[in-house]
């Protein structure tokens, strides 16, 4: 009898042992899947840096305004025009001349009217250097820091796409990244106030040099910056 007790209690020791090791086998798996999912998105995204010299985002926000922004990295020129849920234009911003011109285009009582300025070298200096870059680069590096968890292959703009999905305390985010050039090519965020944006992310083979101009529009030229300060001097 004491035997047998004694052989009960091997087993259910041998039981509970394999009982642990499976679950932490299983939470090892569950973490290198995670972990595997990120180098995933990693390289992928690593095949997307700097590879293309012309890019446009579109990002739709929560009261249905949007923002599209052109820019031409090898230039260090951009153009961000916003709309509101009609297409009509509310202002237009465009930084040329490798960072170091302004040219902007808002309703001034009731009409719309350009300006134009130059920066100080160090402010267009460091728009060069922003204006290089991919406009996903702070995507991609979110990326590149958050643990993702893979949904599935599927279809955006007849490309075939990796979905992946992150969640935090304050919001999630769905990225779309093209299977076959590692391009991100979209990224939804819903916080959890339910305010929502999209963004949908081109790599463009061309963009016209007309883009970053406003043609037909008479502007103004003011005085440069100094000292921040618009037409100071």
């Amino acid at each position: 009898m004491f035997n047998l007790l004694k052989n009960k209690k091997m087993t259910i020791c041998i039981i509970s042992s394999l009982l642990i090791s499976i679950s932490s086998l299983a939470a090892i798996k569950v973490n290198a899947i995670k972990e595997k999912s990120r180098q995933n998105a990693i390289s992928i995204l690593n095949k997307d840096q700097n590879q293309y010299a012309f890019e446009y985002s579109k990002k739709k926000l929560s009261d249905n305004t949007y923002e599209e922004r052109w820019r031409n990295n090898k230039n260090a020129e951009e153009r961000l025009d916003i709309k509101d849920a009609n297409d009509n234009l509310i202002s237009s911003t465009i930084v040329t001349n490798g960072g170091s011109k302004v040219i902007s285009y808002v309703k001034e009582n009731d009409k719309m009217v350009a300006h134009s300025w130059i920066l100080p070298p160090n402010v267009a200096a460091e728009n060069k250097k922003i204006l290089s870059s991919p406009l996903s680069k702070q995507v991609n590096s979110d990326i590149s820091s958050k643990n993702w968890t893979y949904k599935d292959n599927s279809t955006l703009d007849n490309k075939s796409v990796r979905k992946l999905v992150n969640s935090d305390d304050s919001k999630t985010t769905t990225i779309y990244l093209d299977n076959n050039t590692g391009v991100l090519l979209k990224s939804e965020s819903k916080l959890k106030n339910s305010i929502d944006f999209t963004e949908v992310f081109s790599k463009l083979t061309e963009l016209p040099e007309s883009k970053f101009q406003l043609n037909g529009i008479e502007i103004e030229e003011l005085s440069p910056v100094i000292d921040n300060v618009v037409g100071k001097g």
